[in-house]
């Protein structure tokens, strides 16, 4: 949509709000919401004044620190800058950019900082006062000046223009003096309540008159203060409120130069800033403006309008002066007196007419010149009230309570057009002749050439310009005879002419509106108006995948806003039907919130001074600010509320068939669908007759919005009325909609994938409805001919086909549609037909079948009934010799088929985790389908799918999208509760596997990802209250059999695990109670909790769980996950929640530091897990809360790691920092084996690497030293000093490498193969070395 919006007016003014998003979200979603509420009043008033009061006390402490500037120095004292904001936080920097900051909050409301502006100026004009060096001071300056030479300023100070040149004046926060850092205060609150309003509050002490004048004049010349532009704008506004003066300035001029008057250096100083490309040039204007409408400034009026003609007559000038110019104009013209301005008039409207000619693209301006242009037409004309206007009827309340009856009191709106009438009769009797006598003028006076151009600015390209237009054709009839005001309406009516002209349109009904506003149309051209006013408010100019027309619509609304309030109601009685509903059709279906809000506010406005809209006090509650804000509240809540009335529901169901349906945006198609489906029910018979048929008729368009928007209204009429009340025909061509698109092949064009979507949602309905589908349908064949086809066959076809698409939204909406459809027309086994139908499906789900295709099958192979599922395969017995024949049903089929497709792929091009994602799916659906009592359920097959479900957590397969396998966990952690509360329903499901469930989730819960974070937290309170869940007292906790005799399908991890859970709870059951109810307590987390936040979750989950024994393996194995990430707002909560429990006791140190062993044995060679449990480990040895005995076994982590990552330096990086950490280690074998394997780092082929483990090794061993002074480290140190370990040299590198292993006392390893009695000594000391420690826990482990 375009982004033209109307000025601010009586109707926009409390409606306006931000165009809504232009993107076009997933279908069904509303992304609108209401505006955010500005301040209801000046809410940092006490703020505002400690601030200045800040200042001011800066300023006086400044003014005590040095002695007053002595005359000599000039202005030497205005260019003392002040420190900036960073170099002085406490500064009056600091306090007036807050202070611009909180006034800058209400530029949008600046009515609530009139009553204020006294107490926001006062200071600050006190300051400029107090600042303002005197006019005596600036002479001698400029005297000085004169006798300079070379390129100096006024203040003394050379200004460079070459080379080298002081840039701080394109600089916003280089250091500012106090004058200009307090002018930016008061421009701040000038730019934001307006100049009108603040001037007044300016010193009007006549004796500054001269300062700042000249000051001014310091300013304009100085070269070193070119930025300070707001100090001159500043100096500007208070010069144009000192010439206000009510006697002649003459009087106050101390000038002795005979060169002229004050007030003529005054004028030529301000015309000179006419040409300023900055503020100023408005500032300047209005000073011009005041000046030339003194009473005693008929010479500078003279002057100015003569400069005023020659530039803008030549088409030279540039368009900054030109605009100067035409503002002066028009502030002149707004101020100044009729009868002293309007013999300028004939000469300058030519000229300012050729300016908009010539000058079409500049808004500035074009807007400045349809100012001028009006203002000088209204110079021309008498200031009078048209005599022949329309006179809205005035409710007396006197005469309302004087009528004796009832009678007597309603008959009063029975003389409005009597009363009307004769006012306008006797005003016209008053004017007489004379009236027209005295409009009477010549006809070169260009009046007739202004309104031609005001008509041309009408539509104009900008709306600035329409706007400004509107108002003065508006004015310009306010003072024109009835003939000619009615020869200036049928003009502006011409512009309607051109329906595409969005520009036209929006300035027509923009003049429309101000022309009713003032009552300047007669009741004889109301008809016209309302009828232009309810064409504008369905006016939307498609342009490819967008339109234009909600400025269009805005100012229809403000046509209706205007017409209630200038017209009696008995005069557009005759429309308020038509009114009526266009109102309310837009207030609740229009797209854009700003004109759903203006129309009802028009609607509101009506009712309130009309009284004769149907039902408007209950519409106007309910259609209200706040409640269509949403468009979707709109559409589905508010609108079927007001077609309870019949008045209005009729047009509200042709709209949304007529309109709506056919609109481009998608998200308003399908809004409008559900709406004519609630509302439709109240109109079931001619919802029935008419509009079925109507959108029957569009589903086969070539235009893709028309046919998507009908089949979606079909759908939700299925899904509303009754389905007994739609015929057999009516029915068979609902059926027969999908083979009819199919054979147009319109599901392959361009859009088809929306069609598709829109026939599932009808698909769905039907379902829903269990509309009785016939038996075969029409299909169109090869030559034209017509057939039938099974009807079920050909909907089995169209979902086959939908969901191998490669949208994975439609995917989802094709099976969720399809799994309505089997369950309502797949009640019975139709052999061959669902047969062949599960073959393919089951086939398609096979590794080596397009990705695309794979995803689809699987994931509707669990929308399959279990009236289908539960059926016997019918292949021949010699294909499956040796299978059970309970595992021939097909449920067991699907089951065992999504079980091997959550595995990774083998082949590494046909890996695809939306597969796997969808496999997960597929096995909850199918599994919770199962009835209980099944012989085929068994605990063997059910821990198996629960098992499986649980290793697809431990996906983290990633390609160029990323974690691409964070799909599966996710799926999977929202998978897992109706599982569990499955499994319990059904008694396969044990204690032990629960816990095993829950310590997945809990690893899912610690780990990097927001998203999986909160969901498994969910999942944990979901499963942890499920009554019989978690093991209890007295319960059978330890009966877990891990395997059927029939079944295959666990793995041998899997069983481990599971024989470990087991081990678990039967030794320690009385202590594990315990864990599990500090388990429950932890995961009933505040409701208002953000659950996916780590601060939240690793502070009131993480840190308990570390401390139980059945769960800390669980949490640290993610903790050290997200311990070792760069972000830091998920590092710091992990790290220190791991602190927090190592510091707990020693006991929880000493274990915790093992399960950090068993976590890295668990995960060797894995990058991901690796790296950052290096990074925690090294975190926790520094802060010495790390095992001691443990140390060896990291040094063999690292030996390991280092080995396999030889050639990954990002890995490299962060395990040598472990490295160097250790070689300060207390325990002497750790100690010397950390040094070993460091001397060995230093002649890595990486530079970097060697340069870190020098840096680490030497701040190591500096360390050690330090603590023991026995060591004799020293030569070592030195060594590690003097050589550069990032040379290029090698083997100087390797050379003093080795020096080291004699520094430390270390035995250099041989190159020679050591014979069998040395090999065998080595094989007794490590093995003394390291017992009970990695290599012995990763020989235990099995891995």
């Amino acid at each position: 949509m375009d982004g033209e919006q109307l000025e601010t007016d009586p109707l926009t003014a409390p409606l306006g709000g931000r165009n809504e998003d232009e993107d076009i979200p997933v279908e069904g979603t509303d992304k609108e919401g209401d505006n955010d509420c500005g301040p209801a009043f000046f809410e940092e008033e006490e703020e505002c004044a400690q601030l200045l009061a800040r200042v001011h006390e800066a300023w006086r402490n400044e003014s005590k620190l040095e002695a007053p500037p002595h005359a000599d120095e000039g202005g030497k004292t205005w260019n003392k800058t002040l420190p900036t904001a960073a170099e002085d936080p406490q500064g009056v920097a600091v306090a007036l950019e807050r202070f611009e900051r909180i006034i800058s909050v209400y530029q949008e409301s600046p009515h609530l900082l009139h009553s204020y502006l006294e107490e926001l100026l006062g200071p600050l004009m006190v300051l400029l006062q107090d600042l303002l060096t005197g006019a005596a001071t600036i002479w001698r300056a400029e005297q000085r000046t004169e006798v300079c030479t070379g390129p100096q300023a006024v203040g003394g100070e050379v200004v460079s223009h070459g080379l080298g040149r002081n840039y701080d004046e394109y600089d916003a926060d280089a250091p500012k003096s106090f004058i200009h850092h307090v002018c930016r205060a008061i421009y701040v609150v000038v730019k934001t309540a307006g100049e009108k309003c603040c001037t007044s509050y300016f010193s009007n002490d006549v004796r500054l008159y001269e300062d700042v004048f000249y000051a001014l004049r310091w300013w304009q010349e100085s070269g070193e203060a070119q930025r300070e532009w707001e100090v001159r704008y500043c100096l500007l506004l208070w010069l144009s409120n000192l010439v206000l003066v009510p006697f002649s300035l003459t009087i106050i001029d101390s000038s002795t130069s005979g060169s002229g008057s004050l007030s003529d250096t005054v004028l030529q100083t301000a015309v000179a800033f006419l040409r300023d490309t900055s503020k100023c040039r408005e500032g300047a204007a209005l000073l011009v403006a005041r000046l030339l409408t003194r009473p005693d400034s008929e010479d500078h009026r003279v002057y100015f309008f003569a400069y005023a003609q020659k530039v803008v007559a030549d088409p030279a000038s540039t368009n900054l002066l030109v605009h100067g110019v035409l503002l002066a104009l028009a502030k002149t013209m707004k101020l100044g007196q009729r009868g002293e301005l309007a013999p300028h008039a004939p000469q300058l409207i030519p000229s300012v007419t050729a300016v908009f000619s010539r000058s079409g693209s500049d808004t500035l301006l074009c807007k400045a010149a349809v100012k001028v242009v009006q203002r000088l037409a209204l110079s021309l004309l008498r200031s009078r009230s048209a005599p022949w206007k329309y006179y809205r009827h005035v409710a007396s309340l006197y005469q309302n309570l004087s009528g004796s009856d009832g009678h007597e009191a309603t008959g009063g709106n029975k003389n409005d057009e009597v009363n009307n009438n004769n006012m306008i009769h006797s005003n016209e009797e008053e004017g007489g002749e004379g009236c027209e006598e005295d409009d009477y003028l010549p006809e070169d006076c260009g009046l007739e050439e202004a309104i031609g151009l005001l008509l041309d600015a009408v539509g104009h390209k900008d709306t600035v310009v329409r706007w400004s237009a509107a108002k003065g054709i508006a004015r310009v009839c306010g003072r024109l005879p009835r003939a000619m005001a009615g020869d200036v309406v049928d003009a502006l009516l011409d512009v309607f002419s051109n329906e595409n002209s969005d520009s036209g349109w929006h300035g027509g009904l923009l003049a429309l509106a101000e022309l009713c506003r003032r009552s300047l149309l007669p009741v004889q051209r109301l008809a016209m108006v309302v009828q232009f006013a309810t064409r504008g408010l369905a006016f939307d100019l498609s342009k490819g995948t967008y339109s234009v027309g909600s400025h269009v619509r805005d100012a229809a609304c403000y046509v209706c806003w205007s017409i209630a309030r200038a017209y009696n109601a008995v005069d557009i009685e005759e429309h308020v039907h038509k009114l009526s509903t266009c109102l309310v059709v837009t207030s609740l279906f229009d797209r854009e919130v700003h004109v759903r809000r203006a129309a009802a506010a028009a609607f509101q406005e009506s009712v309130g001074r009309l009284g004769n809209f149907p039902d408007g006090i209950r519409l106007v509650t309910t259609m209200d600010f706040f409640s269509l804000a949403s468009l979707q509240n709109a559409y589905l809540h508010v609108a079927p509320i007001v077609a309870e009335n019949a008045s209005y529901r009729g047009r509200m169901l042709e709209e949304l068939v007529a309109v709506k349906l056919l609109h481009w945006d998608r998200r308003v198609r399908c809004f409008a669908s559900q709406a004519l489906g609630q509302i439709g029910v109240l109109e079931s018979r001619t919802t029935l007759d008419e509009v079925t048929l109507q959108l029957l008729g569009r589903v086969t368009n070539d235009t893709v919005a028309i046919r998507h928007g009908a089949i979606l209204g079909i759908a939700e009429l299925v899904n509303h009325l009754d389905v007994h009340s739609w015929s057999k025909e009516l029915i068979c061509q609902i059926a027969g909609i999908i083979p009819r698109l199919d054979a147009a092949r319109l599901f392959r064009s361009r859009g088809g994938e929306y069609v598709r979507q829109a026939c599932c949602h009808l698909l769905a309905a039907a379902s829903r409805r269990h509309m009785p589908l016939p038996e075969t349908v029409e299909v169109q064949k090869m030559g034209g001919m017509v057939g039938r086809a099974n009807t079920l066959a050909k909907m089995q076809e169209f979902f086959e086909d939908t969901w191998k698409q490669i949208l994975e939204w439609l995917q989802f909406d094709a099976v969720n549609a399809y799994e309505e459809f089997a369950a309502a027309y797949y009640t019975v086994f139709a052999n061959p037909f669902h047969h062949q139908v599960l073959h393919k499906m089951l086939s398609g789900c096979e590794e080596g079948r397009n990705p695309m295709e794979r995803r689809g099958n699987i994931l509707a192979t669990g929308a399959l009934p279990w009236s289908v599922i539960s059926k016997h395969s019918n292949q021949p017995k010699g294909d499956d010799d040796g299978v059970d024949e309970s595992e021939k049903a097909y449920f067991m089929m699907i089951l065992k088929t999504a079980m091997g497709a959550t595995k990774l792929e083998k082949c590494k091009e046909m890996q695809d985790a939306e597969s796997r994602r969808n496999a997960v799916r597929s096995l909850r659906t199918t599994l919770t389908r199962i009835p209980e009592g099944t012989p085929q359920m068994t605990v063997g097959l059910y821990e198996s799918v629960v098992q499986h479900i649980v290793a697809t957590l431990d996906d983290y397969a990633a390609d160029r999208r990323g974690d691409v396998g964070s799909f599966v966990r996710q799926e999977a952690i929202g998978s897992l509760p109706a599982v569990v509360e499955y499994g319990l329903k059904v008694k396969c499901c044990s204690s032990a596997l629960v816990v095993r469930v829950i310590q997945a989730l809990l690893k899912q819960a610690m780990e990097k990802l927001d998203r999986l974070r909160g969901r498994a937290v969910e999942a944990l309170q979901q499963i942890v209250f499920l009554p019989g869940a978690l093991p209890s007292e007295g319960g059978n906790n330890t009966g877990l059999t891990h395997m059927d005799k029939q079944g295959t399908f666990i793995s041998e991890e899997a069983n481990s695990a599971m024989r470990n859970s087991e081990m678990i709870l039967a030794e320690e059951g009385e202590n594990l109670l315990n864990d599990t109810s500090v388990l429950a307590k932890v995961v009933t987390m505040d409701p208002a909790a953000d659950k996916c936040s780590p601060q939240n979750v690793f502070t009131a989950v993480g840190r308990p769980l570390l401390l139980t024994r059945l769960f800390a393996s669980c949490v640290v194995e993610g903790l050290v996950v997200s311990a070792g990430s760069l972000s830091v707002h998920i590092m710091q909560p992990a790290v220190d929640a791991l602190l927090h429990a190592f510091r707990a006791s020693t006991e929880e140190s000493v274990y915790l530091s093992w399960v950090l062993i068993t976590v890295a044995a668990k995960h060797a060679h894995n990058e991901r897990v690796v790296v950052p449990l290096c990074v925690t480990v090294s975190r926790l040895i520094n802060a010495c809360v790390f095992d001691e005995d443990r140390h060896i076994d990291v040094v063999e982590i690292l030996r390991s790691e280092l080995k396999f990552f030889a050639t990954n330096i990002h890995a490299l990086l962060p395990l040598i920092g472990v490295l160097g950490d250790l070689c300060r280690s207390p325990v002497t074998a750790a100690r010397h084996a950390a040094w070993g394997l460091s001397l060995v780092m230093l002649a890595s082929r990486y530079p970097k690497v060697r340069a870190r483990m020098g840096t680490d090794m030497y701040t190591s061993l500096l360390v050690l030293s330090a603590a023991d002074t026995t060591l004799n480290l020293d030569r070592a140190i030195q060594q590690l000093t003097a050589t550069p370990w990032d040379g290029n040299d090698a083997t100087k590198v390797r050379s003093a490498r080795d020096e080291l292993y004699g520094a430390l006392g270390i035995e250099k390893p041989s190159k020679d193969a050591a014979t069998g009695d040395a090999v065998e000594h080595e094989k007794k000391k490590t093995a003394r070395m390291v017992a009970s420690s990695y290599l012995h826990l990763v020989h235990e482990a099995g891995y």
